[in-house]
């Protein structure tokens, strides 16, 4: 397989001149830098300067010489230079002696002078597609690391003082502990990830990875190579081994997000994972066991949705050991000026506007707001207020999207909320998702923000609720 790519880099030395010319043409015809040298003697300093994804080496250097040893020295200064960069060594004296010695010292493969074009090749991409993975895994734990630094853990990571916040906060610490498997729900925008964040945080797993999937954003098709990975050449497109999310969550923990959403047939495939705990890549034929905590959330009543046919009842029974609600914010009114501060405190620091402060009419103009898309639509609010304003109060026009006439004077407190009671937990999504589109003015990236979904959800609720 051809593979032509500007990022990655490909490094040949060997002393032979006319061994250079044939690698040039050779690799030429499948990677755009290639980059040749006929003496060691630079090629650290190059290393220093660029990142190669492989380098290909002679094993000697000196006239008459064929023990290998400059190239082993060679192969130990380049992996303490550059440890991501894939080895291949070459040499006419081929031995089993030496090769493992080579391999031993960090090398990813070993090929005989005069060797087959093929079969260099295909050790040149086996190496670069290694490089691909050891970066991804860099990225992932760099990812990680800074999440673990930046993110406030804990309970800390739970806003508000309410009845309904305190008693969640009680039921997290109970649970947290334990592998239990947890069910969130509550309404988009409710903050259920951040829920799940705090258990993992607060579990004996929070050292290992949180790996966080929309199951709205994952297609049918798509469905058993994102969650449990596939196997190259598994079907079109496999190119390379990809690991599924129950892997990367090896030891930690799980969190399926928008799990209504997960077609029939994906709840048949994720029960019998969770059953078996054991997941098969496709185009595997051996499963690998995996040891994770699941959490789940939706803002779908599943209860109906069982009813209705689209739900398995024994995938509820094994997802909800726990289940946790989430208030939606015109229930815990009591923390709307608590989030509006930590919001504001947040954004005076991004956009460095330190002066800004918020007035006591306005924190109460707040509270009295029926806030369809909850707590992510007051921090949408909060931000879009921070960057629009310039004095040291916060201009309460600045609040809302303009949106024509309506929306032209701070008139937030003779909003009347909407009674929740007196709507059905359906006729209550429709509201919020018709109120957030009038006031984004059917901008459909604004709206699915403010409401905490992503765009493909949105569309999916437009259509079930009717939705033009």
């Amino acid at each position: 397989m051809d593979q032509s790519s500007s990022d990655i880099r490909i490094l040949v030395v060997d002393d032979n001149e006319d061994i250079l010319i044939a690698t040039e043409v050779l690799l030429g015809n499948h990677f755009s830098n290639v980059t040749l040298m006929n003496s060691p003697r630079d090629v650290i300093s190059e290393l220093k300067k660029h990142t190669y994804a492989v380098a290909l080496l002679d094993m000697n250097y000196t006239q008459g010489a064929v023990d290998g040893e400059e190239g082993l020295k060679l192969l130990q200064d380049i992996k303490s230079t550059s440890p991501a960069t894939q080895v291949i060594l070459m040499t006419a004296y081929a031995g089993i002696n030496l090769a493992v010695d080579a391999m031993k010292v960090g090398a990813s493969d070993f090929v005989v002078k005069p060797w087959h074009n093929d079969r260099l090749i295909t050790t040149i991409l086996s190496a670069v597609n290694t490089h691909k993975n050891h970066q991804r895994i860099k990225t992932l734990e760099q990812t990680q690391e800074t999440l673990l630094s930046d993110a406030t853990r804990g309970f800390n990571m739970l806003i508000g003082e309410s009845p309904g916040m305190l008693e969640l906060k009680k039921m997290i610490e109970s649970c947290a502990k334990t592998d239990a498997s947890v069910l969130i729900t509550g309404e988009s925008g409710t903050g259920k990830e951040v829920v799940a964040n705090c258990i993992h945080q607060e579990s004996n797993r929070a050292a290992k990875p949180f790996i966080s999937v929309d199951m709205g954003a994952i297609t049918e098709t798509l469905f058993e190579s994102e969650l449990f990975g596939h196997k190259k050449g598994a079907f079109s497109g496999a190119y390379s081994d990809k690991v599924g999310r129950f892997v990367s969550a090896n030891k930690g923990t799980l969190f399926l997000d928008e799990l209504g959403n997960l077609p029939y047939a994906g709840q048949v495939k994720l029960l019998r994972v969770l059953q078996e705990r054991m997941v098969t890549p496709v185009g595997a034929k051996e499963g690998q066991n995996v040891d994770i905590r699941l959490i789940s959330a939706t803002n779908e009543n599943l209860q109906k949705n069982i009813e209705a046919g689209h739900f398995r009842q024994d995938l509820l029974y094994r997802i909800n050991t726990i289940e946790l609600r989430l208030p939606p914010l015109r229930e815990r009114k009591e923390d709307i000026p608590i989030l509006a501060d930590f919001f504001l405190d947040k954004y005076k620091r991004k956009y460095k506007k330190s002066q800004l402060a918020l007035t006591e009419p306005l924190k109460y103009q707040l509270h009295d707001w029926h806030w369809p898309g909850n707590v992510r639509e007051l921090q949408h609010m909060m931000e879009r207020a921070v960057i629009l304003s310039n004095d040291t109060l916060i201009d309460f026009t600045f609040m809302l999207p303009q949106s024509g006439e309506n929306h032209k004077s701070p008139d937030l407190a003779e909003q009347k909320p909407l009674e929740p009671e007196l709507l059905s937990l359906k006729e209550t999504e429709k509201q919020a998702i018709l109120n957030v589109l009038e006031a984004t003015q059917n901008n459909i990236c604004k709206a699915a923000s403010i409401l905490g979904i992503n765009r493909a959800s949105l569309y999916r609720k437009k259509l079930k609720h009717g939705i033009e």
